[in-house]
């Protein structure tokens, strides 16, 4: 399991991710299939498996899909981590979600993707709990 071990996003959210060297890496992190993690709970609550939270005082909670559908138990990869973080990081940025289906997340990483090779800065936002 390829499960990021330090805090990563706290860049997206900073002036950082408008350097071209930092795109360049999380663009290499976009790529990575390697499994990462799953989704946990119910329709009470859904968050992200404990090797990913642990690094975060409260864990990473996920929204449940609107049709209220159960994705205990969703797979993703470390590029669905990324690009998941990176959608909320970045004002504008291509919406994603970790429990879409795989062919629907590698779309949205192929845009996501784009957007970092644009030379614009972007407008970043503090991570949005859901």
């Amino acid at each position: 399991m390829s499960a990021p071990f330090f805090n990563l996003e706290e860049f997206f959210g900073t002036p950082i991710i408008n350097n071209s060297l930092f795109r360049k890496f999380v663009v290499r992190l976009l790529n990575d299939k390697s499994p990462c993690g799953k989704i946990m709970g119910d329709s009470g609550g859904y968050w992200l498996t404990e090797q990913i939270s642990i690094s975060r005082q409260f864990g990473y909670t996920v929204s449940p899909p609107p049709d209220g559908e159960n994705i205990d138990g969703t797979a993703f990869r470390t590029c669905d981590f990324y690009a998941w973080l990176l959608s909320n990081r970045i004002s504008g940025a291509p919406v994603f979600q970790l429990y879409w289906p795989e062919e629907q997340r590698d779309r949205a990483i192929l845009e996501l993707t784009r957007m970092l090779s644009n030379n614009g800065p972007f407008k970043t936002q503090p991570f949005q709990e859901p």
